[in-house]
Parts: structure tokens; sequence; C-alpha cells
């Protein structure tokens, strides 16, 4: 059946009222991810040593974009920030956002919440409709770094360290490496043209400086290595020796750092690192230049006592503060040879509390500035975890050596007791300097059971 002319025009005017209808629902329904507005939020973020300023144009930005969050950064000494934590997570307080060391999560995990996969965020914007301003309350989703964005964007003990489960659960913003700070005026006294890049330059170095007098008495030390309890670091120090010698620290919840090796039959690594370490505080061995009796490791190198002293990023502007006039350098952590660099990683890890009600909002902080560290690291002068980021330090006449090691470093205890793990670490340390075992092997055996019940804990 043919329709007429008037017909025709009825039904496309028909068409498109309806069609204005659907439309002039639509628009006044706005997109299909529109939510209620949402309440205001503040995230606390606990942190040390960076300054609030240091951070400042991130939660300016991140304020920006979720204009009803407000963040909150308070300032903890190390010495009182872990029992601030526990004290505030048993009361159920505690903050949304936390720093703590690589070598603390182990034990952290069990309070802290994992990356999502995609964080659902409300974001506000303001739109003009019939001319008239409206907010519009959205939901969006964003996705999360994934393990293999990790491993892939950040240097190597990053995800080794954060990592568990398959699931990320913190994210740096920098990442220091163990470096051998040196003393230019002994070393050129000494005869000595350049620092040693290899332990065994560095065993023929150490007594050219050291001066020790007719009873044993250290007036001038090579090195500060040997003991534990004035080394800063010790057990950084011992665990990269045992490291580069070819020792496998940990294997799951097992600590292997007592095993023989697999390509000397015959030959503990971890004891004979340990033995080496101790050497030097071994009246009997011609590297001899530390004792117990000495002072704190970086008093005694700032005070010009000391030639070599092994520290961190972390130790320069003390180094510059208490010594200001000291003619000092900065080299890589020697190596047993130049063809295998192995190097330590010590820094600080971002992390999401558990008991935070706004993980989501926490993580996309967090996230933002881990991905886009550029103002931070020009705020506080930091080594960069993120790859982008070393590969542009590596040319820094500072942070170069840094930069270097940290594409090698390592780290190993995620255990559920660092502190312990450090006391056995000390203790090894007295057992093999003072000879107090018939088998030494023994005291290392001993050692790597007692750290293996540590990490069982973790798991």
């Amino acid at each position: 059946m043919r329709l007429s002319s008037r017909s025709v025009l009825l039904l496309v005017l028909g068409v498109v009222a309806v069609g204005g209808v659907v439309a002039g629902i639509l628009l006044f329904r706005g997109p299909s991810n529109t939510v209620a507005l949402p309440k205001a939020v503040t995230l606390t973020y606990w942190r040390v040593f960076d300054e609030q300023e240091d951070i400042q144009s991130y939660i300016d930005a991140y304020q920006t974009e979720f204009p009803y969050v407000k963040i909150g950064v308070r300032n903890f000494t190390l010495d009182e920030y872990e029992e601030a934590l526990i004290s505030a997570w048993a009361k159920g307080e505690g903050p949304d956002m936390y720093s703590i060391p690589n070598y603390w999560l182990g034990k952290y995990v069990q309070y802290s919440a994992p990356l999502p996969a995609e964080l659902s965020l409300v974001r506000i914007t303001e739109r003009s409709r019939l001319g008239r301003k409206e907010v519009l309350s959205t939901r969006d989703q964003v996705r999360g770094l994934s393990v293999q964005e990790v491993k892939n964007g950040w240097v190597d003990a990053v995800a080794e360290d954060v990592v568990f489960d398959d699931q990320v659960y913190g994210l740096p913003y920098s990442i220091d490496t163990m470096v051998m700070y040196y003393n230019k005026d002994l070393l050129a006294q000494a005869g000595i043209a350049v620092p040693p890049a290899l332990w065994a330059d560095f065993v023929d170095d150490v007594p050219k400086i050291s001066v020790i007098n007719e009873t044993d008495e250290i007036l001038r030390s090579g090195t500060a290595m040997g003991t534990h309890g004035n080394v800063q670091r010790y057990f950084d120090l011992l665990s990269i020796l045992m490291m580069q010698n070819g020792a496998t620290m940990a294997d799951g919840n097992s600590a292997r750092f007592n095993i023989e090796s697999d390509v000397r039959p015959g030959y503990y690594p971890g004891l004979a690192a340990t033995t080496f370490y101790t050497d030097f505080a071994n009246p009997r061995k011609s590297v001899y230049s530390w004792t117990e009796e000495q002072p704190d490791s970086l008093e005694s190198f700032t005070n010009g006592q000391t030639a070599f002293f092994f520290g961190y990023w972390y130790h320069l502007a003390e180094i510059q503060k208490r010594s200001p006039s000291l003619n000092f350098g900065i080299a890589p952590i020697p190596q047993i040879s130049s063809g295998q660099q192995v190097n330590y990683a010590n820094y600080w890890v971002e992390s999401v509390a558990a008991s935070s009600p706004n993980q989501d909002l926490a993580w996309a902080f967090i996230q933002a500035v881990a991905k886009g560290p550029q103002t931070y690291l020009l705020n506080t002068g930091r080594p960069a975890a993120l790859r982008t980021e070393v590969a542009k330090q590596q040319a820094d006449p500072i942070l170069a050596t840094f930069a270097n090691q940290a594409l090698t470093a390592k780290t190993w205890y995620h255990g559920s007791d660092p502190e312990t793990a450090e006391k056995i670490f000390a203790e090894l340390i007295d057992a093999i300097r003072l000879g107090t075992s018939e088998e030494p092997l023994d005291t290392v055996d001993i050692a790597a059971r007692q750290i293996s019940q540590t990490l069982e804990l973790s798991e």
C-alpha cells in the first residue's frame, strides 16, 4: 500500500519528535557513569625524612583533579615511627598511606593493601546546560600498574621487593645503593691515585693507609669493617659481600647463605665472605684496621680518621654537614671481578594501609608520583628508581654512581622480623671474629636456620 504524501510527512514528524524526546532524556540524564556527589575525604600520609614541600606540587595537582579530597602529611623521626604505626593501627586508626624501608616489606605486608588492577575513582566536573552551570560527578575506572609493568618500568630490585603473591604492595619514588666514600687526602698520602674498583685492590690499599702502633692500637684506619656495633649498615655490607661471592641468600622461606658453592665443591661463599669481613678487625691480618673501640664509622670518616666508608646517598648530606672541608669522593662499591657487578639497594617504599577506607584514592596518588617522579627527584636530589629517570641521572656528576649501581642492585630479606635478622648477622660476625666456634661453618648454619624461622613467619 502506498502512503500519501501527507501520511509520509506525519510519519517523519513523529520519528523526529520521538528522537527529540529520547535525546532530551539522554541530555538530562547525563552520562551512564554518573554518581552522587562524593563526601569530603581526607587522606593521611605518614612519612620519614622528606619534607612536605618535596611532594607539595603532587598534592596540589591531585587535589585539583579530586577537589573533594585533602591530603594531610605527617612527618616522624625514624626512632618514633614504627611504634607510632603499630600503636595507631592497634587503635583502629593510622594513616591511609605510609612509607617504609624496603626491608620492612615482609613484616608490613599484613598491614598493606595491594595495588588493584583497576582503581575506581569519582571525578567532579562542571558543564553548561541550557545556559546553566552544573556539577557532574562520574565514576571512572583507572588501570593500576601490573606486576609486569613494575618489572619493566623500575630497576630490578623494586619488583623483587614489592611483589608478594603476584601483587604489588608498594612503589618507590627513588632508590638508594651502597657506595664507597673515600678520603682523597688520605689516599694521596698513601700514594693511591684512584680508589680501588676490586676487593683485591682494596685489600692492598687498606694497609698502606692504616697506622697502627706496637700495641695494635689503631691511630688511623684504612676502612671501617669487621665489627657491627660501630659500622653503619653492617647487615647490608656483609650481605653484599656474600652475594658478590656467589652465595644464594634465600630461596622462598629458607635462608641459603650457608650452602656449598655449586661451582666450587668444598667452598662455602657465605662463610668466606664473613671471614673476609671480620679480617679487618683481626690484629693477625694485614688488613687489620678496625676494632669495637673505634667510634661510629660515619663519625670516624667525617673526622678524617678513616679512609673508606661504606654508606648510601642519604649519608652524603650528613658528611657535608659534619665536615664541610673534608676532601672526599664517591666511588662504586668494589667488586670481586670487573665482569660481574652486584650492588645492594636500601630505599623507602610508599604503601597503602589495609585499614584505609579510601584505598583506591590513596593508590591513585602514590601511583601518580611514582610514575612521574621528576619533580620529587629535583626537589630532593635523590637517585631514581624509574628506569627512564635512571638513564638521565647517569650523566649527573654526583648521582651517576648511584644511577649505574641501581641497575644491578639487589636485596634479599623479606621476612617478618628484620630486626632479628640483623641481630643474627651481628652474632655471626662476633662468632667468626672471636673464633668462639670450633667449626665456623656450624656458626653460619645456625645463623641461616635462625633467619629461616623469621622467613617462614612471613609466608
